[in-house]
């Protein structure tokens, strides 16, 4: 299942690795929320912010909290703040080189967006989930 292999990228990745799900189609909250539970035995400790106008400020204040606390964070639709998204990749290149940067071991960061076009992504491990073509394609190749 998604959440399965959800989970074993979260064990393998480590907890300074942001994992970037791009699976259009698939809930990505019900995803975390499936993964946090076969890993920390709980979803509890899992946000979640949904990127619009002026959510920035609040996706900062939530990461830098989520570090020190131990939460699953997860910040969808990046492609919505596009502006934000330098303060974004600052954070994410401090967490994953910035030794010295105390990050709690349960911290986990994901993020969601509908385009890719974003330095972040290299910094990212990368989820993707491609929908099956359907009958209709495979009855055309015949």
């Amino acid at each position: 299942t998604e959440q399965a292999n959800l989970a074993e990228v979260v064990q393998e990745c480590g907890h300074r690795q942001p994992i970037l799900l791009l699976q259009p189609g698939l809930d990505p909250v019900a995803q975390v929320r499936a993964a946090a539970e076969e890993v920390l035995g709980t979803s509890e400790h899992v946000e979640f912010l949904c990127l619009g106008d002026g959510q920035g400020q609040r996706a900062t204040k939530l990461l830098q909290n989520s570090l020190t606390l131990g939460r699953w964070t997860v910040i969808q639709n990046l492609h919505e703040a596009v502006d934000w998204l330098p303060t974004l990749e600052q954070l994410v290149n401090a967490i994953c080189s910035n030794t010295k940067l105390k990050v709690h071991p349960k911290f986990q960061l994901f993020l969601t967006s509908a385009s890719v076009a974003t330095p972040i992504v290299r910094s990212c491990v990368k989820l993707v989930h491609e929908e099956p073509a359907g009958i209709r394609s495979h009855l055309r190749d015949l």
